[in-house]
């Protein structure tokens, strides 16, 4: 099977970051089929840190912290929202996204996952291959969000007038400021009261990118941000209802005992987004 490449490749960089979580004795979490992805696409990790410029190995343990502290995060929103009765989550440019296949939750929750075809032609493949079953209502619409894609989500089952969680990981900083506008406005237009959303954002306009250069581990990655960055989430969302909360991964690591308050340098600057669709 074809691993995804671009913008879809990019998920197979989170599931070697969730593959080594899961593989720690201490882990935070358990992705067992991010393991799944590397093995289906042929992958493996070659890179060694004892011989990287250490500008290189920072990017490395920081990207990797990244990738930890929204997966713990993104799950606690998730399990709380479906505790708390939300039937129905959508997840944005889902990519290698298990959650429907490891948090547990109920069969009668309908679970949307959007992305492109590249990426659901190896992802269906490598889940059929172990025989990987969801534990709820999956279903998969085909569609690039760039596009008009509330109406393949209609067609697909979603429910407008039903409280969804809106899950967009790792999204927006592949997207223009105007096709975030966009897409944060066809998700309020679609969200009954009572509705969240969860959204992780790298950056706001006006602040300083950082080019990827010749020795950084993640320039293929990089390469594909946007520039300049994305409208400031939080206040857009503010602006369409939304009741809106910010944590930082720095916070999340400290308080799950993964690092000291001093450690991992450029954790803290990503924001990790929650928010509650008001009546």
């Amino acid at each position: 099977m074809s691993a995804p490449e671009g913008v879809g490749g990019t998920a197979l960089a989170v599931a070697r970051a969730r593959a080594a979580e899961t593989a720690r004795p201490d882990r935070l979490f358990a992705d067992p089929l991010a393991a799944v992805f590397l093995d289906a696409a042929g992958t493996t990790d070659t890179r060694d840190r004892t011989t990287m410029d250490p500008d290189a190995v920072r990017a490395v343990v920081a990207m990797y912290h990244w990738i930890v502290a929204r997966t713990l995060f993104l799950d606690a929103v998730a399990s709380t929202a479906v505790r708390d009765g939300i039937g129905q989550v959508v997840v944005l440019g889902a990519g290698l996204d298990t959650r429907g296949f490891r948090l547990g939750w109920p069969a009668t929750l309908a679970l949307f996952e959007v992305d492109r075809s590249d990426v659901f032609s190896f992802k269906e493949s490598a889940l059929c291959a172990v025989g990987a079953e969801p534990t709820c209502r999956r279903r998969t619409v085909v569609v690039d969000l760039r596009d008009e894609w509330v109406p393949a989500l209609a067609e697909a089952g979603f429910d407008p007038t039903t409280p969804t969680l809106w899950i967009a990981e790792g999204l927006l900083a592949y997207l223009e400021a105007d096709q975030v506008e966009r897409l944060l406005g066809a998700v309020t237009a679609a969200s009954a009261p009572g509705s969240r959303v969860a959204v992780t954002a790298l950056r706001i306009e006006g602040e300083v990118t950082v080019a990827p250069t010749a020795t950084d581990p993640f320039a293929d990655i990089r390469g594909l941000w946007k520039r300049p960055g994305p409208v400031d989430v939080v206040d857009r969302l503010a602006a369409h209802g939304w009741r809106v909360e910010v944590s930082y991964p720095r916070e999340l690591l400290v308080e799950a005992g993964r690092i000291e308050a001093a450690e991992a340098p450029g954790v803290a600057g990503p924001r990790l987004i929650q928010a509650v669709r008001q009546a």
